[in-house]
């Protein structure tokens, strides 16, 4: 798995990371595009995830944040701006739920078949930062580089694997807080 930064100047920072995926390219698209709106069941990133509308451009991911690197716990959406089954491609735009020092942020998944049994899929990942967080782009692009690294691993576990990281199991049987065991 490669993570680099493409620019990480001035107010935008742009992440481009590859996972190399022991499973077939149309097992990596069932995961992450078909299945779009359940991320939460292959990522510790998200405790629940819900799609509105039909699967397409248009459409609107709604997460529960659990916090992770210099993002909160919250409720972020995100709308998909390009999703192409025939060629495993979509991309999408945070919507509301951005912490205060994020302007925009977008990211763009390819899945490339490499062989019949492999699969490299290739996320871009693009951030506005606002103006008073510039000075700490730096730190930033780390833990968000940090959050990208686990979320290729629990990607890449999901799909060949056919269940969930550690990770993400370990989550979904913990307690919820505020509420009883009865």
């Amino acid at each position: 798995m490669a993570s680099h930064p493409l620019a990480a100047y001035g107010r935008r920072m742009e992440l481009h990371t590859e996972i190399a995926i022991n499973a077939p390219a149309s097992t990596a698209w069932e995961v992450l595009g078909t299945q779009f709106g359940e991320i939460a069941d292959w990522t510790a990133t998200i405790g629940s995830s819900t799609l509105e509308g039909q699967l397409g451009v248009g459409a609107v991911r709604s997460c529960q944040s659990n916090g992770f690197g210099p993002l909160p716990v919250g409720a972020v959406t995100e709308e998909i701006t390009h999703f192409d089954s025939e060629a495993m491609e979509l991309a999408y735009v945070a919507t509301s739920g951005l912490p205060p020092f994020l302007r925009e942020a977008r990211n763009s998944w390819t899945i490339v078949p490499n062989g019949a049994s492999r699969c490299v899929a290739t996320s871009h990942a693009r951030l506005v930062l606002a103006p008073w967080a510039r000075p700490l782009g730096a730190i930033a692009r780390l833990q968000v580089r940090r959050l990208l690294r686990q979320v290729g691993e629990e990607l890449a576990f999901r799909v060949e694997r056919g269940e969930p990281h550690p990770r993400v199991a370990a989550r979904q049987q913990a307690p919820v807080p505020g509420r009883s065991g009865r």
